[in-house]
């Protein structure tokens, strides 16, 4: 039995916390999170969350909204001082172009029609919450 599963289009927000990120790390993390910033074309870009995966339900995209850096003396965003883009540049030095588009290609959205769990009952009820 499928529980909790949310209307397409919803919209979570999270708050992610790290510490002491060497700046190819920080690349790392941006990276994974909006696989699009190491893409040289415009596709677009999912992962793939909960147990629905095989049958075509989780597609998920993150967006960041902003990334705050704080030291001891001051909190400033990282996109103003250019943070983001040094630490992609740093990851970028430690990757060949060859592995990251692989791990692009598994990471692209591909809408293969609809491919999952019933949706309507005989009687044209929405049983997907039921499943």
């Amino acid at each position: 039995m499928a529980r909790f599963i949310c209307q397409p289009q919803t919209t979570f927000r999270f708050t992610l916390r790290f510490a002491r990120l060497r700046s190819w790390e920080l690349g790392v993390l941006l990276a994974v999170l909006e696989p699009q910033r190491l893409a040289k074309d415009a596709a677009e870009y999912a992962h793939k969350l909960g147990l629905g995966r095989p049958l075509g339900m989780g597609s998920v995209s993150i967006g960041i909204d902003r990334i705050r850096v704080r030291n001891e003396s001051q909190t400033r965003l990282a996109e103003e001082a250019g943070l983001d883009q040094q630490a992609l540049a740093c990851l970028r030095e430690k990757l060949d172009q060859g592995s990251v588009d692989r791990w692009l290609e598994i990471h692209r959205f591909v809408d293969r029609g609809r491919i999952g769990y019933p949706t309507q009952d005989a009687k044209g009820e929405s049983t997907i919450y039921h499943w």
